[in-house]
């Protein structure tokens, strides 16, 4: 027999686009920040304003920085070809969420929409 404690402690950070709209979501066009769940996302926040929409098939750039020393975590979007716009801006500690070690990678749940992943870049650094 094997039993699975469950402490609440999740070690992630996951960015979240999401298209569907369940009861605890905005609408079917927002981005979160999730670092235990999706339910209770750290910052949420509609695209509808910004005049970009998940749905339309049309690429779309994000950009995802963090600054250690601000602590600051920022969103940029826009669509393809176009001058990003800040998005969604959050202050909090990323020591305190992830380990310093860490894979990166990507998740779907669809349903019946289709996205693909183009050109994908990741950057650590160190500002003196």
């Amino acid at each position: 027999m094997c039993t699975i404690i469950i402490t609440g402690v999740v070690h992630q950070l996951a960015i979240e686009f999401d298209t569907y709209k369940n009861e605890f979501d905005p609408d079917d066009n927002h981005i979160a920040i999730d670092t235990v769940s999706v339910q209770n996302p750290v910052a949420v926040k509609s695209l509808n304003s910004t005049g970009i929409y998940l749905k339309t098939g049309r690429e779309i750039t994000v950009r995802v920085e963090y600054d250690g020393w601000t602590k600051n975590l920022q969103i940029y979007v826009g669509y393809n070809g176009d001058p990003l716009v800040s998005f969604l801006n959050h202050t909090m500690k990323l020591r305190h969420t992830i380990p310093s070690s860490v894979y990166v990678g990507f998740t779907a749940a669809t349903g019946t929409q289709l996205f693909t992943l183009n050109p994908f870049f990741f950057s650590s650094f160190l500002k003196f």
